[in-house]
């Protein structure tokens, strides 16, 4: 019986549950608040929607999955919680590029890849909420898909920032795509009571969310 209840929120059993589980993401969820507060202050104009979108994406997305991770959740809130979780990781990829896309890019480029940006992350949304237990693989694929879909228009994110610029925007990608890789993976094992492998999957989102943080700070 406790198995099947075990089974049914997703969580390991208490005994191997990591102690830092859930723990990182509620942190920088606060953290980000005064960061984002002052990107805030120094943009202008249509650049206020846009990283207000970014600030709204990434605090929501960790204060969700800081909220997801506690253990503290019913059976029946945490299945709503999980809904939540996945649509806010993509509401997160939406937000980032939406404030990177006004200040890199300008005209029909700008609107071309806001538009391209936003039907991915709408669809990713489609496709996590119809298939909510979809493989850890399959889950990992629709975010990294949607997270590198700079590719369509990267010449013109390359002239439209600086070398130091471009180069925490790539590292943010990359820091990402290596917490998908480990999420994907459930690699490596590290200490499973205390800091596994899915902790070290939200210390690499929150490294990525930082270098994009940066990335946005030096653009404005």
């Amino acid at each position: 019986m406790c198995r099947n209840i075990t089974e049914l929120r997703g969580l390991e059993p208490p005994a191997v549950r990591p102690t830092w589980r859930g723990v990182i993401h509620r942190s920088a969820s606060i953290a980000f608040v005064p960061v984002f507060v002052v990107l805030l202050s120094r943009a202008h104009g249509g650049e206020r929607p846009a990283v207000l979108a970014h600030a709204v994406g990434v605090v929501g997305m960790l204060a969700v999955s800081g909220t997801y991770h506690s253990g503290r959740l019913s059976p029946g809130a945490f299945r709503v919680f999980k809904r939540i979780d996945h649509a806010t990781i993509l509401a997160a990829i939406g937000g980032t590029y939406a404030a990177i896309t006004v200040l890199a890019l300008d005209g029909s480029a700008q609107a071309r890849m806001l538009l391209v940006v936003g039907i991915g992350a709408a669809l990713g949304v489609v496709i996590r909420m119809a298939w909510l237990d979809a493989p850890y693989p399959v889950v990992a694929v629709v975010y990294l898909v949607v997270g590198w879909s700079a590719m369509v228009d990267l010449p013109g994110y390359l002239r439209g920032t600086t070398t130091v610029e471009f180069t925490c925007v790539i590292a943010g990608g990359l820091l990402y795509t290596a917490g998908g890789v480990v999420y994907a993976l459930h690699r490596p094992v590290l200490r499973p009571a205390t800091f596994g492998y899915h902790e070290l999957f939200h210390a690499l989102v929150v490294a990525g969310a930082t270098a994009h943080v940066v990335a946005v700070a030096l653009l404005l």
